[in-house]
């Protein structure tokens, strides 16, 4: 609630693959309305970035195996 109505010059949204955002959260439309409010801070420069692989923590690795990762669902609702 401290940020609200907040806006910066320069927003940057990292690591925006499906299984980190949204996540696994219960509640899908609280994250999209997150999301939206997100990106309706930047004033001059929204920056949105997402990888098709990772590594490093195990968190992105199952069976030892490098995942291959999906942009968010939120992006492909944004170009939709």
């Amino acid at each position: 609630h401290s940020a609200k109505g907040l806006e910066a010059e320069v927003v940057l949204i990292p690591a925006l693959e499906d299984d980190l955002m949204p996540g696994e959260s219960h509640n899908l439309e609280e994250r999209r309305r997150l999301f939206y409010v997100s990106i309706t801070r930047a004033k001059v420069i929204l920056l949105l970035s997402w990888a098709s692989q990772r590594t490093g923590q195990e968190i992105h690795r199952r069976g030892g195996k490098m995942l291959g990762k999906q942009a968010s669902r939120f992006i492909k609702e944004m170009v939709a």
